[in-house]
């Protein structure tokens, strides 16, 4: 079970709200049993979909440099969730228990990476007004 601590906190309000939504959707998986797994799996998908967008709007609307590298892992964390519930769908609903874990040590890692720089990006002055910012090696902001 993950649960939010300060070091997952990011400093911004709305991306931390996500956050706490993100938890309370992983977590529910386990709490859960039969068909309801699938629904629990739905509402995870929906509300990462919801959320990835929102962080992908933010980092193209600031021209954010490692944009490429932060939504090659919302496209790898998606489209995790969605072979899980084909999986799921297809007899293996075992499998379900196995995400908590694994997008827990993932979500850790990701907030307390990506997503703090992301926050600490977007909380510069003007940062959204500004130019465009070349991004280097696959999009992740190194030099080319």
């Amino acid at each position: 079970m993950l649960t939010l601590t300060p070091e997952l906190s990011t400093g911004n309000g709305e991306i931390d709200r996500h956050h706490a939504d993100f938890v309370e959707a992983l977590n529910a998986i386990d709490a859960v049993e039969g068909d309801d797994v699938l629904v629990a799996l739905d509402r995870l998908i929906a509300h990462c979909e919801a959320h990835f967008a929102f962080e992908n709007e933010q980092m193209e609307a600031s021209h954010f440099p490692p944009i490429g590298c932060h939504l090659g892992e919302h496209e790898m964390v998606i489209e995790t969730v969605r072979e899980v519930r084909r999986r799921v769908v297809a007899g293996q609903p075992e499998i379900a228990r196995s995400l908590g874990p694994a997008l827990s040590e993932w979500f850790s890692n990701h907030v307390q990476s990506m997503d703090a720089v992301l926050a600490r990006y977007l909380a510069q002055p003007g940062v959204i007004e500004s130019g465009p910012v070349q991004a280097g090696a696959a999009g992740c902001g190194l030099p080319a």
